[in-house]
């Protein structure tokens, strides 16, 4: 098509017409959905009526991608959350972000909203993009009663993130003793492994949380079960400094000397972060002091490097060898 003067006039005109359009939608469209957000973070019930009287869509997406059902169970709204549903809000529409409304209540604590929307169908095993799970968000945050109220209504104890993920490493991450026990009483397995090899049990060792590796040693954790790169449960404590899980690995039958991909054992870790009384506890348990990584250094090597006089001193004592 040839520019001409006279069509090159026309697209002013073109563009007015387009940005008044633009407009009246944004005015007719987005006036409802925006007063209805700001309704619902405000809690206010009467003007959330209004909107939906008005004929605002309850499932049209926010701008941000959450859902009028998702924005508000996010915000603990439960009037708000029965009002939606009432008027058609589908309990299982996700959000952008992939979230449905019970996740995005359960991640908040909010019980009596996932009670609600239970209630009402919400799928208790929908998972997000990631594979992530309301019980998943519940028990990363702690939340016993509403980890009650999932089990309660079919959530699936060993269900899988993409990475491997259960709700149990998400509690025993997280040292929640009780919901540990309840997700053990419920079935879920002490030794499935992540993606990576990380075990519910090497994910409480990691944190130190004492009384989550004494529940899941109790149900049968395997104190030996090694990540991808070989660290085992006892390596993991040597390295963070937790002498009494130490203790109670050493008491479970763990092998002491075992070498990840890389030839660290409990004690090199040890040396390298100087934990005196750790290096004290698995020289007394009969650790081979002279084990080596692969690039050679022993645990006198390495203590000696990173100046842990003492470590290095006590371990000369075991006839250690550099």
């Amino acid at each position: 098509m040839q520019i001409t003067p006279k069509r090159i006039l026309l697209f002013p005109l073109i563009f007015l017409v387009v940005l008044s359009m633009a407009r009246v939608y944004d005015v007719n469209f987005w006036k409802d959905y925006f007063s209805l957000k700001n309704s619902i973070k405000a809690n206010n019930i009467i003007k959330v009526k209004q909107a939906i009287e008005s004929g605002t869509n309850v499932n049209q997406p926010f701008t941000d991608g959450s859902t009028p059902l998702t924005y508000a169970a996010e915000n603990g709204c439960l009037e708000v959350v029965e009002l939606l549903l009432t008027n058609g809000a589908d309990v299982n529409l996700k959000a952008n972000n992939s979230c449905t409304a019970l996740m995005c209540a359960a991640t908040q604590e909010h019980l009596k909203v996932v009670e609600l929307l239970l209630t009402n169908g919400a799928d208790v095993n929908l998972k997000t993009n990631d594979g992530a799970t309301a019980l998943m968000c519940a028990a990363t945050k702690g939340s016993l009663e509403v980890v009650e109220s999932l089990l309660a209504k079919g959530a699936d104890v060993n269900q899988q993130r993409l990475d491997g993920t259960t709700a149990l490493m998400c509690a025993a991450e997280n040292g929640s003793l009780e919901i540990a026990e309840l997700l053990l009483a419920k079935g879920a397995n002490a030794n499935q492994q992540r993606n990576d090899g990380i075990t519910p049990l090497i994910c409480a060792a990691t944190q130190g949380s004492l009384d989550v590796v004494k529940v899941l040693l109790a149900k049968g954790a395997n104190a030996n079960q090694q990540k991808s790169d070989g660290v085992t449960p006892l390596m993991c404590v040597a390295n963070n400094g937790h002498l009494e899980a130490v203790k109670l690995l050493l008491a479970n039958d763990t092998n002491i000397d075992e070498q990840n991909n890389y030839g660290w054992t409990a004690l090199i870790y040890t040396a390298h972060l100087g934990h005196l009384e750790i290096a004290k506890l698995l020289l007394a348990n009969g650790t081979d002091v002279n084990l080596k990584r692969n690039d050679g250094w022993t645990a006198l090597t390495v203590a000696k490097n990173k100046g842990h006089s003492e470590v290095a001193e006590l371990l000369l004592t075991y006839k250690a060898n550099y």
